[in-house]
């Protein structure tokens, strides 16, 4: 049940308190024996006690009211409320330039509160097929809540952005020297705090976002552009497999995908074939798409981990809402990657409440800002915790993910079995701290005790609990080496009262929901060691484009 503190609660809560401070006191400090002799001095002594002893009682309990009050009122302007503002179409403005031979335009969002006083500034580029009515409504309906100001430049038809400045025609345009141009402007027209300049942008408009953040990261306080596939050959060179195209400096950068988006670019990228994004879609099988995405998300990763030197391995936040990767760069220039459970390619800027926008400015962009030219971390408005006590394990890994630690298991590795993942029943104590257990001589019997609970785990004999519960599978076994091999997701679901998500042979186990993306599962596997990472080249790419280009002949188009 969930309490509210309003306007009269204080004074609800300490005449409440009052009485029942009262009631208290008065077994306290019983009545004198004068009293019932009829003296007065006696009752003299006795009301001066006790009226101290209730003031001040009333005195703390008064403080921690006020405290608590005090508390709520400044998480409340903290943290407000995602769907108490609402955009004003009063605030757009709308600005037009030539540039280039080119007319150029943009669109502002610019708050009341905003006006002539310093503020943030997000940029935001919309996608393919021009400016987005919904993605420019999802950040504003954010701008006008945090207090930040949204622009929105417009990209030229029929090309749209020049992302990676591959135009070379006459009518392609300098979109890096027309964003420049807008920020230019925006800063010298309005009250922007240029220590706090932001940079996103969705699909296409996340691979120009990018494109600029390469040569002028040192304009933004942080990026976070989503859903952008980049496709390895635009990146990479065939034969020499060295990046053309990276940072030239690092800043905080986000990296965010729809789970259920396999977009991949082919159609942009292969003009000379006329690809089609129904053919990429219809042609490739569903196991192959998610790879050649998750290797262009991971390609992209990589660079931005690189450039900000983040040396270390990621914590985790997963949930059944979104997965969550955390670097720590160096000189605060951090990295997080995110996957959205169950949603496809820019679906979150096509709600107007809890849409993308909000967790990308509370959670991330809200949390840094330039300093002398250095990067300093500010609170953010709503900071993501890392999991505790979670577990990640994955089939053939001879490691765990444990609490955000990589943890050896001992004298073997995870296996996968009747589609079940069993670990060594001598690496329950290490996942799940407060394990006790007993071994038998021979190595076939365990006894294990948490919590006051008990199982008996014997080789291929059904899971015997201490309530009586018997499970016919998945069954113990012993390994070719003689480990005793339990099986994870029933004893963590079961026994130890946790949260179970498998993906791609890997899992996920935590004390709250959680649902396990592929991209995550399979970042999991590179991690824990039981895949190898992803090597930088095009192979996959191109294999991808004659496997379309085979379908055609075979369906003689």
């Amino acid at each position: 049940m969930n309490f509210a503190i309003s306007r009269n609660g204080p004074k609800l809560y300490a005449n409440l308190a009052a009485m029942a401070v009262i009631m208290f006191t008065s077994r306290l400090i019983p009545l004198p024996e004068g009293l019932n002799r009829g003296g007065f001095k006696p009752y003299k002594e006795f009301l001066m006690k006790k009226t101290a002893f209730i003031s001040f009682a009333l005195g703390l309990l008064s403080l921690f009211c006020h405290a608590n009050v005090r508390a709520a009122q400044e998480a409340a302007v903290k943290h407000p409320a995602k769907t108490s503002a609402r955009m004003d179409p009063a605030s757009i403005r709308e600005y037009t330039a030539s540039l280039d031979g080119f007319k150029r335009a943009w669109k502002v969002y610019l708050p009341k509160r905003c006006e002539g006083i310093p503020s943030p500034m997000v940029v935001g580029l919309h996608g393919f097929g021009g400016p987005s009515e919904a993605y420019r409504n999802a950040w504003s309906t954010t701008a006008e809540r945090a207090g930040f100001i949204a622009v929105f430049p417009e990209a030229i038809s029929p090309r749209w952005w020049n992302i990676w400045e591959m135009g070379s025609l006459p009518e392609s345009p300098d979109d890096v020297r027309f964003l420049h141009m807008v920020i230019e402007k925006m800063c010298d027209t309005h009250a922007v705090d240029t220590d706090r300049i932001y940079l996103t942008g969705v699909s296409m408009g996340d691979n120009m976002s990018t494109t600029f953040a390469f040569r002028h990261a040192d304009i933004f306080a942080a990026i976070a552009p989503t859903d952008g596939p980049t496709l390895p050959s635009i990146l990479i060179d065939e034969q020499s497999g060295a990046f053309l195209k990276k940072p030239a400096q690092p800043v905080p950068s986000l990296r965010l995908h729809g789970e259920l988006d396999c977009m991949a670019g082919l159609p942009s990228t292969y003009q000379q074939y006329k690809i089609t994004n129904d053919e990429y879609q219809s042609v490739i099988p569903l196991e192959e798409k998610q790879k050649l995405r998750h290797s262009m998300d991971e390609m992209m990763k990589s660079l931005w981990l690189n450039a900000n030197g983040c040396a270390k391995a990621p914590v985790f936040h997963l949930d059944t809402r979104r997965n969550i990767a955390m670097y720590e760069g160096k000189g605060n220039y951090d990295c997080y990657a995110y996957t959205i459970v169950n949603e496809g390619h820019g679906e979150g800027y096509k709600r107007e409440n809890d849409a993308w926008p909000d967790f990308l400015w509370d959670e991330f962009l809200s949390g840094f800002r330039r300093k002398d030219g250095k990067i300093v971390k500010l609170p953010p408005v709503a900071p993501v915790l890392p999991d505790r006590n979670a577990v990640a394990i994955a089939a053939g890994a001879t490691q765990a993910c444990v609490d955000n630690r990589l943890v050896a298991i001992p004298e073997g590795r995870v296996m996968h079995k009747d589609g079940t993942l069993f670990v060594p029943v001598a690496f329950l104590p290490a996942a799940f701290p407060g394990t006790e257990l007993t071994l038998s001589d021979d190595g076939k019997t365990a006894h294990i005790r948490f919590e006051g609970r008990a199982v008996k785990v014997q080789s291929n004999a059904p899971l015997s609990l201490s309530d009586a519960r018997e499970s016919a599978l998945p069954m113990p076994f012993s390994a070719e080496d003689g480990l005793l091999m339990a099986p994870m997701g029933f004893l963590a679901e079961n026994f130890y009262g946790m949260h179970y998500a498998e993906n791609s042979h890997t899992a996920y186990i935590s004390d709250h929901p959680v649902h396990l993306t592929y991209d995550f599962a399979a970042s999991f596997r590179t991690l824990l060691g039981a895949d190898k990472a992803l090597p930088a080249d095009i192979a996959q790419e191109k294999a991808v484009v004659q496997k379309i280009l085979a379908s055609r002949r075979e369906s003689g188009k």
